[in-house]
């Protein structure tokens, strides 16, 4: 996330890259009856709490409850700072429980959420798990 923040990009820029990599995942990656959701993890490791795009985050968010509804299984945010937590319990009376309980806003003690929904065997080593980290640059969308 911090690469993501400091590349400064405008809220219709991040709207208009999620939209593409919903599209893009949704046609390729999707199975129907098999795989047709998927899990997000938003590392915040490092990120200064003035540096959260919470506007552009706050749009985002409106914008895939309509566009891409039901295709986020999971969203975890994690090493988040405190006061990013604090205001997300607060901020979570403005949302429906579902939104709620598909986004886990979390500090550095994520592990054992991931190992009890996901499992670590599914996570890269990096966020704790055994699977190999993605080196830079395999990522997709390619």
């Amino acid at each position: 996330m911090k690469k993501f923040a400091e590349a400064n990009f405008s809220t219709e820029e991040i709207i208009g890259f999620s939209d593409y990599m919903h599209a893009y995942l949704s046609f390729n990656a999707m199975v129907p009856g098999t795989i047709e959701q998927w899990v997000v993890i938003w590392d915040c490791k490092d990120m200064p709490i003035s540096q959260l795009p919470a506007s552009s985050i706050a749009s985002l968010v409106e914008h895939g409850t309509y566009a891409w509804k039901q295709r986020n299984g999971l969203g975890f945010f994690i090493n988040f700072h405190w006061l990013a937590r604090f205001l997300w319990k607060i901020f979570q009376s403005f949302l429906d429980q579902f939104q709620v309980e598909t986004n886990l806003v979390l500090g550095a003690d994520y592990h054992e959420d991931f190992d009890r929904i996901i499992g670590l065997e599914n996570i890269q080593e990096m966020y704790g798990g055994a699977r190999p980290n993605v080196k830079e640059g395999e990522f997709y969308p390619p």
